[in-house]
């Protein structure tokens, strides 16, 4: 006798199948994703080693090899100081290999100049050091009894003057209690206020700047300045510098030459003269 089978049975042993069809690939990519990652994990740690010893064995290369000997000192920035006096000490570095120079060594051998704000250092394959320097600049001159400096837009004393008429910078007028000599930084209140309004009007109203002969700070709103070709004194304040120095400027080309003995620029928009009569 033959047992049909359950139509029902069948229909569900179809679907089943199809959902095994359906879901082999999704499984069969896992195992091969789990796989790819154990296989690389394996190899990592294999291959750590490996990359150690290849990174000490270009270390101990490098760092050895008569190919990176120190054969030159590029300076870079230097308007002011001569190179050769720069870099005279850090001369004796040559022939040292380069990746076994310290920085802060070839720095502490660089010429000790007031002129010299910052140093950076970078080596230059295969062979070379460069030196980029920032230098002071100067922005006046401060005068102790009988000598005389220049002085940089941050209160550093950078070297005394002789009679030299080449060197025209304008004076800052501010007692000092404090011995000048050279590499001295200053920090006098007074004085510091007299040498940012001289950054400013350097910076905003070079023309000026370039007529500027002497800068007094007796308050900070009572300032005095002198100019050149002007027969007269002009005040400003410390709060209103910007906008009393391009008023200064639009009236330069109308004053020069004018009898007066003041005009007052401390007052918004405004310009109190007083001429000699």
């Amino acid at each position: 006798m033959l047992l049909k089978r359950n139509p029902v049975l069948k229909d569900v042993n179809r679907k089943q199948k199809t959902l095994n069809e359906q879901y082999r690939p999704k499984r069969i990519r896992k195992r091969h994703f789990q796989l790819k990652r154990y296989i690389f994990i394996i190899l990592s740690c294999l291959s750590l080693p490996s990359f150690v010893v290849l990174l000490y064995l270009g270390y101990t290369f490098t760092s050895s090899s008569d190919f990176f000997n120190l054969k030159e000192i590029a300076v870079l920035g230097n308007q002011v100081l001569n190179r050769n006096e720069v870099i005279e000490d850090a001369t004796l570095l040559y022939g040292t290999n380069i990746f076994t120079i310290d920085p802060d060594t070839i720095r502490a051998m660089i010429k000790d100049s007031p002129y010299i704000k910052q140093v950076n250092v970078r080596r230059e394959l295969p062979s070379t050091i460069v030196l980029e320097l920032f230098e002071r600049k100067p922005i006046a001159v401060i005068a102790d009894q009988a000598e005389s400096y220049l002085i940089s837009e941050d209160g550093m004393l950078l070297e005394e003057l002789t009679d030299n008429p080449t060197i025209q910078y304008p004076v800052v007028l501010a007692p000092l209690e404090e011995k000048l000599s050279i590499g001295t930084l200053l920090n006098d209140s007074g004085f510091m206020q007299a040498l940012t309004i001289l950054s400013i009007m350097k910076e905003s109203t070079p023309e000026c700047y370039s007529r500027l002969v002497s800068i007094q700070v007796r308050h900070s709103w009572d300032i005095s300045l002198r100019l050149r070709d002007l027969n007269g004194e002009i005040i400003i304040s410390s709060d209103q510098t910007v906008s009393a120095l391009k008023h200064l400027s639009s009236l330069l080309p109308k004053i020069t030459e004018t009898d007066f003995e003041y005009i007052d620029l401390r007052f918004s928009q405004k310009a109190v003269v007083k001429f000699i009569s």
